[in-house]
């Protein structure tokens, strides 16, 4: 993403411009009938549930502040399954009592579901518009239930419960809140829409880790700093890519002070949930982290064909002439994890890395992770110094950016690409149904399935 122009067009927004503005969503039941709820994941109630304490993993700290758990070494996370054979024990995320939705859903949401009298509650219809807010108690009384609950490593996230939730082809539900958001249906969730929990820049939602230009912050992954030139004696070095579940690139000339790449951290269950890391600064702030999100089920849950969750990393800025500004690094991607007794995946589920940006800015600007397969670029400058790509596919960690020209020349180093956030789904069986589109790819250690907890 270009310097001078922080609201360029990336990647994700291409893929986001089927769907027009002036979206509503409709709640189809019968306390409201045809109600149309304006929505925004926003505290309404200010419920607070707390689950048992346990022994949290790397992440799941507030966005914005590095209280978390210090990241491993660097090294991948233990690989679990090629995302078709189940693993062999249970979510790792609740107690062994069967909950009110016939099995306990990870993250401890159980005691809030079970305080919710859930035959009051309505279908909730999402049929259009691009920035669709959630906030399901200002116009649907207690036909959608929205609560905060403190997972078992002390962060926040943010429960909303329907009857069902359905996302129509031309639907967008954005989501807004800041901590990582579970969306519970007691019998369905459909995705024919976009469910975005994607960063955009430096901009982040759902539990995704914002970087700061001056270092600190970005979460347990976040790609090292880089550092302007003085006075055009050397060409600068530029930030390193934000890593979780795939490491992020190394800048180009980075140094074991400047530009490093991020680390991974976190688990394969997603417990707790949270967020993708920022890459590390250069003049201007890094791409942020993806959003964390969980989707829960009493009886199925379906991304269908054309439909699409996207928890991607965002673009990191790209630098200018001679390192006087020196580019930013790629987000990392997000973390999805899905928990229904039947899962379908016919459309897209992507929690891919944020590209880096580019020495100066050239033909192209970084891009936003992309909702498919297919690596978002990172900044490409006429001749040297590109940007790394961010992760996607089999890619899991993001590319390391180049490294610009000599001492004295035009280009500065390109940023690093931000690694892949993680994928998890837990079914009755263990094997989803996975016709669709996993980025990072089923195979990868970052795609995993597991049984759900009884």
């Amino acid at each position: 993403m270009n310097a001078n122009e922080p609201t360029t067009r990336s990647g994700t927004q291409a893929a986001l411009s089927r769907f027009p503005l002036g979206s509503r969503a409709r709640a189809r039941g019968p306390l409201l009938g045809r109600v149309v709820i304006a929505l925004s994941l926003a505290a309404a109630w200010g419920c607070t549930v707390t689950t048992t304490p346990g022994s949290p993993d790397s992440g799941g700290t507030t966005p914005g502040v590095d209280g978390g758990t210090t990241p491993d070494d660097g090294a991948t996370p233990p690989p679990p399954d090629a995302g078709t054979t189940p693993d062999t024990g249970t979510t790792g995320g609740g107690d062994a009592t069967v909950g009110v939705l016939g099995f306990t859903p990870s993250n401890g949401i159980e005691a809030a579901l079970a305080a919710i009298d859930l035959s009051k509650l309505v279908d909730i219809d999402v049929v259009d518009d691009e920035q669709l807010r959630i906030d399901c108690v200002v116009n649907n009384s207690s036909g959608c239930v929205e609560m905060t609950v403190v997972q078992s490593d002390g962060s926040s996230i943010e429960l909303y419960v329907a009857k069902s939730w359905k996302i129509e082809p031309a639907g967008v539900l954005s989501v807004l809140d800041k901590t990582p958001v579970v969306l519970v249906g007691v019998s369905t969730i459909n995705v024919l829409g976009l469910l975005n929990v994607h960063a955009t820049a430096d901009a982040t939602v759902a539990g995704g880790f914002i970087g700061m230009t001056n270092g600190t912050a970005g979460g347990p992954g976040k790609g090292t700093a880089g550092v302007q030139s003085v006075s055009n004696v050397d060409t600068g070095i530029a930030g390193g890519g934000g890593g979780y579940c795939g490491a992020g690139g190394a800048a180009g000339k980075a140094t074991a002070t400047n530009g490093g790449a991020g680390k991974t951290y976190g688990t394969p269950a997603i417990v707790p949930l949270a967020g993708g890391s920022a890459g590390g600064p250069g003049s201007l702030a890094p791409g942020g982290g993806g959003g964390a999100v969980e989707l829960v089920a009493g009886t199925s849950v379906t991304i269908s064909a054309g439909g699409i969750v996207s928890a991607g990393g965002g673009a990191g800025y790209d630098g200018t002439d001679t390192g006087l500004y020196v580019a930013s690094g790629g987000g990392s991607g997000g973390a999805v994890l899905i928990e229904a007794p039947a899962v379908t995946i016919a459309g897209t589920v992507a929690a891919n890395g944020g590209g880096g940006g580019g020495g100066a800015s050239g033909t192209l600007d970084a891009h936003d992770a992309t909702t498919n397969a297919t690596a978002a670029p990172g900044g490409q400058p006429a001749t040297t110094g590109a940007g790394g790509a961010g992760s996607a596919g089999a890619t899991v960690a993001g590319t390391a950016g180049g490294a610009g020209d000599a001492v004295g020349g035009m280009f500065s180093p390109g940023a690093g690409g931000g690694g892949a956030g993680f994928i998890r789904i837990n079914t009755t069986t263990g094997v989803a149904t996975l016709g669709g589109t996993l980025s990072p790819a089923a195979g990868s250690a970052c795609v995993s399935q597991g049984t759900l907890a009884h």
